[in-house]
């Protein structure tokens, strides 16, 4: 069956795609008859990010086998983040990690509170006041857990049994991600889908998670929510 050009886009999983709004307008026009919507589709994507999990090449794939959507990728973005051995080992040293980088990012909040741009952004006091102290709760709560210091604080415990449930995934990531670099079926698959692309002129390569653009100023809402903290936690490091 033949995918709707929406249902290769993901935000995380591509770059440099025309704004929302007018993303929205593109599929606004799609809907009003059918040959707009044949005539349009190619505006949706044009460049892909494709990271070392099989998530990311089951969408390349898709794309590579949409009669519309394959000839309007025009470049393509390689990340080569892995998640770290050390880390999905020892889940003390997978919290230290995160704690240091929480805390990185609660002093960009509070800078970011005070630059002259600051009220260009959508954050109020309030909200920047209260993921301040959510994250300085699960940073105190992870450091119990680090050094062995027991809890009957139920918010603390919470945020223990969470960690547990991200350092899970994380290694089952790392297996998943160690098991496609060995094998060799990525490198396999992912040129049998470039192949497919005929207009893929550009190639980039990468490092740097999508998920650590800390200088964005919307980043404070992934300490705000609990889905915002295990993407956040569960990011390739190395």
């Amino acid at each position: 069956m033949v995918k709707n050009p929406e249902d290769y886009h993901d935000s995380d999983e591509s770059i440099f795609y025309p704004s929302k709004i007018q993303q929205q307008d593109v599929m606004n026009l799609r809907l009003t008859c059918q040959r707009f919507c044949q005539n349009s589709s190619h505006l949706l994507l044009n460049m892909l990010r494709v990271e070392l999990n099989q998530k990311s090449l089951q969408r390349l794939e898709g794309v590579s086998r949409h009669p519309v959507m394959r000839k309007s990728i025009t470049a393509i973005q390689f990340n080569l983040s892995y998640y770290s051995w050390l880390l999905a080992q020892d889940i003390r040293q997978f919290a230290r990690y995160q704690i240091a980088s929480i805390n990185e990012q609660n002093d960009n909040l509070s800078l970011l509170s005070m630059l002259p741009t600051a009220k260009e952004y959508p954050i109020d006091d309030d909200t920047l006041a209260r993921s301040i102290a959510l994250a300085r709760i699960v940073t105190e709560s992870w450091e119990h857990l680090v050094n062995g210091i027991s809890t009957n604080d139920q918010d603390l415990l919470k945020y223990q049994d969470l960690l547990r449930e991200i350092h899970m995934d994380y290694g089952r990531r790392f297996m998943e991600q160690e098991n496609l670099r060995k094998d060799g079926n990525f490198i396999h698959l992912v040129a049998a889908s470039i192949s497919q692309l005929p207009n893929a002129k550009s190639f980039q390569f990468s490092d740097l998670s999508p998920h650590l653009r800390m200088t964005e100023p919307e980043s404070y809402e992934y300490i705000d929510a609990k889905q915002g903290l295990i993407n956040r936690t569960l990011t390739p490091h190395c």
